[in-house]
């Protein structure tokens, strides 16, 4: 906040405050008792694991246990199912800190050949009470990221209490890697409320009719977030039955469920026969 009060285009405010603070955080790690060093590790392995910090070497030994365990920022390899949420606020304030956003993801079935749709539901509540710096309205570029080979069927969207939008022809599609993103933005006000919803079919090599008969999900967290509330919810597989799950999976009669925050990444894995 300090560095950005006033902030005019040109002034080196900025790398002057973060020079100080550098220098002032070696100091106080450098000047640490010996007693403390065990929770300094402690805290900067919950910061890695957390995705509060991420760090990345040229040196390629390094880098590669950074990257075995998830901690180099990439995105991360996996051969089933993947979701990563990414939102990036582009409007020049602080106002993602008073965003409070929910995350519902349901996969289902429904058909012989195994194929999965997927729909993404996000809310997002814009928590701030006026638009006074560092608040205002929030302008988020949403990007969807998914294994390469998923075909988009569906986008709406909705503020507070209008009517329902849809906006399929307005999502962008482009490739990350060995993912697929949708993409879309939108800009929501001081004590507004938005949902986006995305449907999709998965890409077909994930249907439930190869690979084993079962299902895989990585949901990658993004970096720097907290409190994120997530669902996700597997509707029973036409013709299939659930014979293992993993983990805080809980079954009802038509579905599989599993919820919570998403302080870290998350796995979960369905076996069906």
């Amino acid at each position: 906040m300090h560095s950005e009060f006033g902030y005019q285009n040109g002034s080196d405010q900025k790398r002057s405050f973060l020079t100080v603070l550098g220098s002032k955080l070696l100091e106080r790690l450098f000047s640490l008792g010996r007693e403390q060093i065990p929770s300094l590790a402690s805290a900067f392995m919950t910061s890695l694991n957390e995705r509060h910090l991420q760090i990345y070497f040229t040196n390629d030994p390094i880098n590669q246990l950074l990257k075995a365990n998830n901690w180099d920022g990439s995105l991360v390899s996996t051969q089933g199912d993947y979701l990563f949420v990414v939102d990036s606020n582009l409007g020049g304030t602080k106002a993602n800190y008073y965003v409070k956003k929910k995350m519902d993801y349901q996969i289902s079935s429904l058909t012989r050949d195994g194929l999965l749709r997927a729909t993404l539901k996000l809310e997002y509540t814009h928590t701030g009470k006026d638009t006074a710096w560092p608040g205002g309205p929030y302008t988020d570029y949403l990007r969807v990221l998914t294994q390469k080979g998923a075909k988009l069927t569906a986008a709406t969207i909705k503020f507070d209490d209008s009517a329902e939008e849809d906006i399929f022809k307005k999502v962008a599609t482009s490739t990350q890697g060995k993912y697929t993103s949708f993409e879309s933005s939108f800009v929501l006000q001081p004590q507004g409320k938005v949902v986006l919803t995305i449907s999709y079919d998965l890409n077909p090599e994930l249907s439930l009719s190869k690979g084993g008969n079962n299902y895989q999900l990585y949901w990658q967290k993004q970096a720097g977030t907290q409190n994120d509330e997530f669902y996700f919810a597997m509707n029973k597989a036409f013709g299939f039955v659930v014979t293992e799950t993993r983990p805080d999976i809980t079954q009802t009669l038509e579905r599989l469920e599993a919820r919570g925050t998403l302080i870290m990444d998350k796995s979960l894995y369905v076996k069906l026969q």
